[in-house]
């Protein structure tokens, strides 16, 4: 990922620099840092360039994706999302650049298996799971079944 589409993305200046130097200070702290990056539009046709970011920029041995989950203010933005029957390809590439450069991809986002077959390409069977093995806790206390969802449940 580039500075350019990174501040492109968040619409933030110089959040590109920031992030990259806070993950190393985490890292310096000792800290466990595992980066998740969500596929839009905006990034799509630099993505595959990920694997290599982490291992030689980041320092990291490991990371993840996901697709942009319609809701909150992407669902008034649903031109940012890539489409299910545009991803299996680009995915495979990361996949296997992952594999090469010895970085573990976590794919998260659950895909239609007669479009993307994520246990044919070692990224192992892909589901919801909210309320089952995940919760989340918002800013305010509230508790959502999962982080892409608005309406909290206790």
């Amino acid at each position: 990922m580039t500075a350019e589409t990174h501040e492109r993305i968040t619409t933030i200046p110089h959040s590109f620099r920031r992030t990259v130097a806070a993950v190393s200070r985490l890292r310096e702290a000792g800290i466990h840092v595992h980066t998740n990056t969500t596929i839009c539009r905006d990034n799509v046709d630099e993505i595959e360039r990920m694997p290599a970011f982490v291992k030689h920029e980041l320092k990291g041995t490991k990371f993840s994706m996901n697709l942009v989950v319609p809701t909150g203010s992407a669902a008034l933005h649903r031109q940012t999302a890539v489409r299910y029957s545009e991803i299996g390809p680009t995915l495979a590439r990361i996949a296997k650049a992952s594999r090469e450069l010895g970085v573990d991809f976590m794919w998260y986002s659950p895909t239609p298996m007669c479009m993307f077959n994520p246990v044919a390409h070692g990224l192992g069977n892909k589901g919801c799971s909210a309320c089952d093995g995940l919760l989340s806790v918002a800013a305010n206390g509230a508790v959502l079944p999962c982080a892409s969802y608005d309406e909290p449940v206790g």
